[in-house]
Order: C-alpha cells, then sequence, then structure tokens
C-alpha cells in the first residue's frame, strides 16, 4: 500500500502534493491527515487474507467529509446515556448495537407496509392539524393557524380521518405517522411517537384477531426473532411468551372482573364517577 497509493484531491490523482512547502507522499497523507471520524472514498482490490479476514488492497483514497472534531473514545463506544439520548449521530457513529437498532426499525417499518400492502390495504395521509383534537382520551397540543386565525391541534390518533376514508370507498386503509400528546413522559411514553393505525370495512371481531395474530407472526419472521421472548411480568420475574403458539383468547369484562372484581358490564355511559371510584378503590 505505501508504494502504490495515489491521493485523489477532487480534481486529479496524485502520488504526492505539496502541503505547507514540504512535498508530502499519498501515504503521508493517509497516514498523518485521515483520522478517525473522517469519511473517505477509496478504491483497490477485495481479497481474503490467511487469517480469513476480508480487506481492501487500497489504490486510491480520496477524503470526502473532515471531522472537525475528535471522536470520543473509539473501543468503548458512548456510555453518558445524556449524550446518546442528545447526540445520536455520535451514538451511531460510536456504537454499533445503536446503529444496527435503526437499521432493524427500517426493517420493521417496511416489513410492516409490505403486509399491509400485500393484503390489500392501501396507505393513505391524514392530516397532522385539526381543528378537534378527537380519537382518543389524551391530551392535545395546541397551536395557532394564522391565515386562518383559528386555534388548531396536532393530531392524537388517526382513527376518524381513516374511518372517513373507509365511508369514501377504501374498504382497508392504514396510515404509519407521527402522532402527539401533551402529557407525562416515562422511558414508555413520549409526547411524539409512531402510531400505526389500520381500519377495515365489514371485519368480524374475530377475523381482525386472526388477521392481528398473523400480522405479528409474520413481523417476528421477517425480522429474524427469536419466537420465544423473554420479558418481566407485573412483579418482575422474567417469563417467556413464544409468539408460535396459537394466541389465547380472552373475553376482557370477564378478565377485568377476575383481575379486579370489578364488573364494568352493570356500569352504564352515565355511572362514571361511581366507576371511577370503584377503579380507585382497587
Amino acid at each position: 500500500m505505501r508504494d502504490i497509493v495515489k491521493f485523489h484531491t477532487g480534481r486529479k490523482v496524485v502520488i504526492s502534493i505539496e502541503i505547507d512547502g514540504q512535498e508530502k507522499s499519498s501515504y503521508k497523507i493517509a497516514e498523518k491527515y485521515s483520522q478517525v471520524g473522517d469519511y473517505i472514498g477509496v478504491r483497490g482490490d477485495l481479497f481474503v487474507t490467511k487469517h480469513g479476514e476480508l480487506t481492501l488492497l487500497v489504490d486510491e483514497f480520496q477524503l470526502m467529509s473532515k471531522a472537525v472534531r475528535p471522536l470520543p473514545e473509539k473501543w468503548h463506544g458512548i456510555k453518558d446515556v445524556e449524550v446518546v439520548q442528545r447526540q445520536r449521530y455520535l451514538d451511531m457513529a460510536m456504537n454499533n448495537e445503536s446503529y444496527e437498532k435503526f437499521q432493524k426499525r427500517s426493517l420493521f417499518l417496511k416489513s410492516i407496509r409490505k403486509f399491509l400492502d400485500d393484503h390489500g390495504f392501501v396507505e393513505i395521509d391524514c392530516p397532522v392539524l385539526d381543528n378537534a383534537a378527537s380519537g382518543a382520551a389524551a391530551q392535545p397540543f395546541t397551536t395557532h393557524h394564522n391565515a386562518l386565525d383559528i386555534d388548531v391541534y396536532l393530531r392524537i390518533c388517526d382513527e376518524i380521518p381513516l374511518k372517513k376514508a373507509t365511508a369514501g370507498r377504501f374498504e382497508k386503509v392504514y396510515e404509519m405517522s407521527k402522532v402527539f400528546r401533551n402529557e407525562g413522559i416515562d422511558p414508555s411514553h413520549l409526547q411524539e411517537f409512531t402510531m400505526l393505525e389500520f381500519q377495515a370495512a365489514y371485519w368480524t371481531l374475530e377475523e381482525n384477531m386472526d388477521f392481528t395474530e398473523e400480522f405479528i407472526k409474520y413481523l417476528v419472521k421477517s425480522l429474524g426473532i427469536d419466537p420465544k421472548v423473554p420479558v418481566k411480568d407485573k412483579d418482575g420475574n422474567e417469563i417467556v411468551v413464544d409468539f408460535s403458539q396459537k394466541w389465547q383468547r380472552i373475553n376482557y369484562t370477564d378478565a377485568v372482573k377476575k383481575e379486579s372484581g370489578i364488573d364494568i358490564a352493570k356500569y352504564s355511559e352515565t355511572d362514571e364517577e361511581e366507576l371511577r371510584k370503584a377503579i380507585k378503590s382497587k
């Protein structure tokens, strides 16, 4: 490499170049002026070493983009949680696990779209701003529309627009979108998050359950995930959820009564306060 490598200046390929009054060989430029974090373009011949390592014998290189600041210590990655969360570009550059996580997320979204598209669903765009916060019981973000001089809301879900689409002859529709909820924050609740919502006309409850089970099993398989996933129950004990099995189906009202002793079927729409008291007491 030392004897054969050439440097591409962006305009021409050279063996050496003058820097600060001194002639520098291409190899010296690569050795002295290239740092961790730089982006470089290379040409050469691929080969496998006797230890089985895929290697590139570089014939020519070009500096594509220079790192203006040194990256964190490269062997241990970034450990500071604040840096990981607030400077994702550093996190992905230094931590392979984080980089692969974002790659996996992209595959996850593609797999969702493929399954729905293959089952006859149509992807549509729903409004992000609306003059009414509807579709879910959540506190909305409010902003002002200057041109119309009205207050509008960031959507909290896509349910109502998608149902309107089914009324407009689209029998199967979905959207994967950002939604916003101006409420508490913790590791499992963010104010801005991605939601998948799909609507299908004429389906029974059982048909929707069959579809959902098939959907999740497809995603597990397409992502190459072991269908036996260890999770923690509400007491912190590790249990294994096996997605490959036939899913258990339970009656919601019966399950609530079994777990809490509250029979929600006996409450009407006018018994809201009474039901709330019963829930708080449990």
